[in-house]
């Protein structure tokens, strides 16, 4: 009974890569026991013991090529090609008419990176037999990788004049002809396969990815649509419209796409994919339930982060805290902290954000934002001299950043040091030009000093010209009049400000200050009382009542 096993595993094992001349019958017994033997080996991943049992089986067939064949693929799986190589190229002199043979000697050369022998002995296999589509595909792929693509372009078109209905090769000779330049050719390639197989995965994504690289996204488009209207049950082709929605920020149809797949059949990679999407698209509410639910089939530290940004959004900052902690704790990710300290910094907060992002910053050092931050931070929680330092340390890394010179800048100016403020926004501007908070910011340091009028004037105005409804910038426009002297067009701007940022204490402080100065005791008196009503710390508008006051006595 032995024997017939091991004459089937041998015929199973060796008789593809045989000579013509050598049957089964003659290999000797105990090469075939040996063989066999090496194959249960192999079955239980004992490759080392496999070599010994096949180098037996050699000696008692030194001329079976299938033996040697044997061999290399062991000595392979052990991670010894140049030993691979020997018996592969054994195999190959005792069957030099064999394909097979040489494709897997081929293999074994590029593995050792000896591309031009990997060549010689593919291009013989294909010879040998010219109608093997995975040969050809080889083939092709070598050439394309020593740079030789217009051969690569002919072997495949050789193959299909012969061969039509292989479609895998047709879809290669037009990925071919992509990677050479002949982009019209390779676009006639896919769509001929589309004419004839309406549909198909494919050839639809590779025409699709081809019209969006030329930057024909509507026909881009109309690709994946038919495709999947002939086709709807593809999940790839849903999910490369869902691709290119989502590459073309069209997030709410993305979605549409991605719930889709998550109706028909969900899984763990399509359910992050639509969370990621749903906070894209701002659809919070979603994110949030979606995320819940899978947080209940298992903590996902992504998850919790998806989680996080979600609640914040919706102002549920208590919550969003509690989700980044639990990131932090199944994954200590610098992304964990800097989000826990944002938290805590738009919470009002600023101990506890400093406290976080300190550790966070401790922890992974080589983070610049999680030492921008800490200067946000620091600058918020009223102290400007520390924020500069920390500011400092984050531009190193980048230098030209505007959001960092930005900060740094307002920490200088809160912390006093108006010159190395200017400096900066400077600075930022010249990086920058149209930043619009920057415009702005410099602009109204200069109008509350009453310097270089003219230059704020237009600084602002540049500022309101990319946001023309922003309160804050058209409270500075109105106060740069008001120092002007140009008190209409300064009761103008303040007037619209106060209306769009009715809680604004620093508006109705200037419209006080406008209507003191154009002689409306009473309007002033009101305007300066609803100020100190929005910040009751105001010690300098509480003056300004007082001496109102005794002056209308």
């Amino acid at each position: 009974m032995r024997a017939w096993i091991a004459i089937l595993l041998v015929a199973a094992g060796c008789a593809a890569t045989a000579p013509p001349e050598e049957g089964i019958w003659n290999v000797p017994p105990e090469a075939v026991e040996h063989f066999v033997d090496a194959k249960v080996w192999e079955f239980r991943g004992e490759y080392a013991e496999a070599v010994a049992d096949l180098t037996e089986a050699l000696m008692h067939a030194p001329s079976s090529p299938g033996i040697c064949r044997a061999l290399a693929r062991d000595y392979l799986c052990l991670g010894k090609i140049q030993s691979a190589i020997h018996f592969a190229q054994m195999a190959v002199q005792l069957a030099p008419d064999s394909p097979e043979v040489r494709q897997f000697l081929s293999y074994l050369y590029r593995r050792a990176g000896e591309e031009e022998k990997a060549l010689r002995e593919l291009e013989e296999a294909v010879r040998l037999l010219p109608d093997d589509p995975e040969a050809v595909l080889a083939l092709a792929d070598l050439y394309v990788s020593l740079g030789e693509g217009e051969k690569a372009a002919k072997t495949l078109e050789r193959f299909v004049s012969r061969h039509p209905e292989a479609i895998d090769v047709r879809l290669k000779q037009a990925q071919v002809l992509k990677t050479i330049g002949r982009v019209r050719e390779a676009e006639e390639v896919y769509r001929s396969v589309l004419e004839e197989h309406p549909g198909h995965e494919g050839a639809a994504l590779s025409l699709g990815a081809l019209l969006e690289r030329e930057g024909r996204d509507g026909e881009a488009e109309e690709v994946y649509l038919e495709a999947l209207r002939r086709n709807p049950s593809s999940r790839r082709l849903r999910r490369g419209l869902g691709e290119f929605y989502l590459s073309r920020e069209r997030w709410d149809e993305a979605v549409v796409q991605y719930e889709t797949l998550m109706a028909e059949r969900p899984d763990p990679l399509t359910a992050r994919g639509l969370l990621s999407l749903y906070c894209r698209a701002g659809q919070f509410d979603k994110a949030v339930a979606l995320a819940e639910r899978l947080l209940r089939e298992g903590e996902d530290p992504e998850v919790y982060y998806y989680l996080g940004q979600s609640l914040m959004e919706v102002d549920k900052l208590e919550e969003a805290a509690e989700a980044f902690r639990r990131m932090a704790v199944l994954r200590d990710d610098p992304a964990a902290w800097l989000s826990l300290g944002y938290v805590y910094i738009k919470m009002e907060d600023h101990t506890k954000a400093q406290e976080i992002l300190r550790q966070g910053l401790r922890k992974f050092p080589y983070k610049p934002n999680m030492a921008f931050f800490l200067g946000v931070a620091l600058v918020r929680g009223g102290k400007p001299e520390d924020a500069v330092e920390v500011l400092k340390q984050a531009l190193e890394s980048k230098p030209d950043d505007v959001d960092y010179l930005f900060e740094l800048g307002v920490a200088y100016e809160r912390g006093g040091y108006y010159e190395e403020a200017v400096e900066v926004f400077r600075r930022l501007l010249r990086i920058d030009p149209d930043h619009a908070l920057g415009l702005n910011y410099l602009g109204y340091m200069f109008a509350e000093r009453g310097v270089n009028l003219q230059d704020a004037l237009e600084m602002i105005q540049r500022a309101l010209q990319q946001e023309p409804e922003n309160g804050a910038f058209l409270d500075s426009l109105g106060w740069v009049y008001y120092q002007m002297g140009r008190l209409e067009e300064a009761e103008r701007y303040l007037r619209e400000a106060v209306r769009r940022e009715e809680g604004n204490s620093v508006i109705w402080e200037h419209l006080g200050d406008l209507a003191r100065r154009l002689g409306r005791r009473e309007e002033a008196l009101k305007f300066w009382r609803r100020s100190l009503e929005l910040d009751p710390s105001n010690n300098k508008v509480q003056r300004k009542i007082e001496e109102l006051k005794g002056e209308i006595r």
